[in-house]
């Protein structure tokens, strides 16, 4: 078990490239969080994520005109570049259901930019990484990876686990159709698809009913896929397909990295940043694995809605934190 909160915290830092650089417990304490300039403290907005997002897709469509004139031998890059890619927008969604619900040009927009092409919505997002927060290092988070601490197999089979995860979320809104018709199904809706491991009754729930209304949208956009892929077979498989399952394996690396999967009761941010994981710094990790700030996961659970361009600033104001007296 991790050691109190006395103790020293062990972090990664990902701003300097220090890898072994010790906080001290008052680095972290509400009142440290209070201190924090509210200058650092700005907020994410849909506006944004979707800008973003369209900057990611110049980015993938520039690879694929690349690529359309490349030689074969540099596929591999291209196609790792269109995964990191795909996993930036994930990390703009994830950003995206930190803002609070709206119905907007803007929501709509950050679904069909980001949301749809990778299997998911705000919405869906929403649910299960909120849960993520609000019960971490806990049974019922549901990013929660029993037996990885002390399995290296285990670890590596809940990375290969992504393979199952893009299928699974291919699948979930044609589930949720179903779900519909029979409202019974919503429990295993959000067990099977969103690891719910909550004993809640979800045949009422509107989380999940907001959830199963985007999956409408989601339908739409897999149908074009479809017709793409039926069309343009080789191209969609090389540049679309093969590259979006290898995010999601190096997105499932991620999740499963950004924790030490042992359960606690505390879920103080004290606590809490002692069981989480900042990730590696280096420019070409950050670029292709680690986009828009993903890495920095300490800051982002202290201070969650928090633009991801503040962490690097955030996290050195923490480091350097001297107490009250300062």
């Amino acid at each position: 078990m991790r050691n109190t909160v006395e103790n020293f915290v062990n972090v990664n830092s990902t701003s300097e490239n220090i890898s072994n650089h010790n906080w001290k417990s008052p680095h972290i304490t509400i009142e440290a969080k209070k201190a924090v300039p509210a200058s650092l403290l700005l907020k994410v907005n849909l506006k944004d994520i979707a800008k973003y997002m369209a900057q990611e897709w110049i980015m993938i469509i520039l690879t694929w005109l690349v690529l359309w004139f490349a030689p074969i031998w540099l596929y591999p890059l291209g196609a790792l570049v269109i995964s990191g890619r795909f996993i930036a927008l994930g990390a703009l969604l994830h950003d995206a259901c930190h803002v609070k619900r709206v119905d907007s040009v803007y929501s709509s927009l950050v679904d069909w930019l980001g949301g749809y092409p990778i299997g998911l919505s705000i919405e869906s997002m929403r649910y299960h990484h909120l849960r993520h927060h609000r019960y971490a290092c806990s049974h019922d988070d549901p990013y929660l990876k029993t037996g990885v601490e002390s399995s290296r197999i285990l670890r590596v089979f809940s990375y290969l686990r992504g393979i199952l995860v893009i299928i699974a979320w291919c699948i979930r809104p044609y589930f949720g159709l179903i779900a519909r018709i029979y409202p019974e199904l919503k429990n295993q809706y959000a067990k099977v698809f969103f690891g719910d491991k909550t004993s809640d009754n979800l045949r009422d729930s509107n989380e999940i009913d907001l959830c199963m209304a985007k999956d409408i949208g989601q339908i739409i956009y897999q149908s074009l896929l479809i017709v793409l892929c039926v069309v343009f077979t080789h191209w969609m498989i090389l540049y679309y397909i093969i590259p979006l399952v290898v995010a999601s394996i190096l997105n499932s690396y991620r999740v499963v990295e950004e924790h030490t999967h042992e359960v606690t009761n505390d879920h103080s941010p004290i606590n809490i940043v002692q069981y989480t994981n900042d990730q590696p710094a280096g420019l070409l990790l950050r670029f292709f694995i680690f986009p828009r700030n993903i890495g920095y996961h300490k800051m982002h659970h202290l201070h969650p809605a928090v633009r991801f361009e503040m962490l690097p600033k955030l996290q050195h104001w923490y480091m350097n934190y001297k107490g009250p007296t300062q």
